[in-house]
């Protein structure tokens, strides 16, 4: 995926439905509105839509789903689901240690980003990676390229 086909440009809710409905959004009804706020749940999970607010949490956060597309071809929220098959389950660990690398905020706000509990983020994302980064190899290999395609997705939010 080329950064120059997907231009998320700190995409917030309000900006995408200001730039592809214009005067006409005050025009829906609430039928209308409601169908379209699925697809920008959907579009904010797997895209990098954010909520109002752009936080340096949330651009990593849209970093990493942009990443994880790239990467394995594969949305966030497919590797986020609550299945238990080992691949997932190791790209799960990686955003985790991935997310507290780069971002400044505490374990516990951290955390908060996922749709997890915060037992299982912290012992998975920050204790497992680890272990995992030192005895597998291909978790390793993995890691880096998500690792190295996030930040480069983020550097481009940030640029933007």
């Amino acid at each position: 995926m080329k950064l120059d086909l997907f231009r998320t440009r700190k995409m917030t809710e309000e900006k995408v439905i200001e730039q592809v409905y214009g005067s006409d959004w005050d025009s829906f009804n609430e039928e209308q509105k409601d169908v379209i706020s699925k697809m920008l749940q959907w579009m904010h999970r797997n895209f990098g839509v954010t909520g109002e607010e752009v936080t340096r949490d949330r651009r990593i956060i849209a970093a990493i789903q942009l990443a994880v597309l790239d990467t394995f071809g594969i949305t966030y929220e497919e590797i986020m689901s609550k299945s238990r098959k080992r691949e997932l389950v190791d790209k799960r660990a990686m955003i985790y240690k991935i997310v507290r690398e780069l971002s400044n905020s505490s374990d516990r706000t951290i955390t908060k980003l996922f749709p997890r509990n915060r037992v299982t983020v912290a012992y998975h994302g920050f204790r497992v990676a680890d272990t995992l980064l030192e005895v597998d190899r291909d978790f390793k290999v993995n890691y880096n390229r998500l690792r190295d395609n996030t930040i480069k997705y983020f550097n481009f939010l940030n640029d933007e």
